[in-house]
């Protein structure tokens, strides 16, 4: 099940012990050297500092939230030793430039989409510069076609870009 970014962030954690909600996944943490989403971070209403959902912990992800045996799922922060490189990385998707291995630029992420059965980003979706806007559609750029990812910029492949054109038939004006 595919998820734009915007639909992973203020999720429900529910107890499957319990039938309540026992959380809020705040926003994901994303792992740069493979685009997977290791966890969340989130809030309990149990226990006051920053606490970690890790996706170890999830049993489904459904329609209502993120289903978890109990609120002890929600975990935190300093006892997740091997997870913490990666959260003190922060590492944000959204914002980053996009080039193709030419050093063409191609614009910036403005969106992805993440498989929730496997918590790996599959898609993400730039924008040209709102110059280039006038003239190109949104890029669709599958992780396939991702070459490298830096602090700054993601490097794609050159010929296996496509534009998502927002028009599904060609634009016919009537004569006048």
């Amino acid at each position: 099940m595919l998820k734009l970014s915007v639909s992973l962030n203020k999720i429900p954690i529910f107890s499957l012990q319990t039938g309540g909600q026992v959380g809020l996944a705040d926003k994901p943490i994303i792992n740069p050297d493979n685009l997977k989403i290791e966890g969340w971070i989130a809030s309990t209403v149990f226990k006051d500092g920053m606490h970690i959902l890790p996706i170890s912990e999830i049993r489904e992800v459904v329609p209502r939230g993120i289903a978890v045996n109990d609120q002890h799922a929600i975990t935190p922060y300093q006892d997740l030793i091997r997870m913490q490189k990666v959260i003190n990385i922060n590492y944000q998707l959204i914002g980053k430039s996009v080039v193709t291995e030419s050093k063409k630029r191609l614009g910036r992420v403005q969106d992805y989409s993440a498989d929730l059965d496997s918590f790996y980003i599959q898609r993400i979706y730039v924008s040209p510069s709102m110059f280039k806007a006038l003239t190109r559609d949104q890029f669709v750029i599958s992780r396939e076609q991702i070459l490298e990812i830096t602090d700054k910029k993601i490097i794609v492949k050159d010929q296996e870009v496509t534009q998502r054109s927002f028009f599904t038939a060609p634009v016919q004006f009537p004569e006048s």
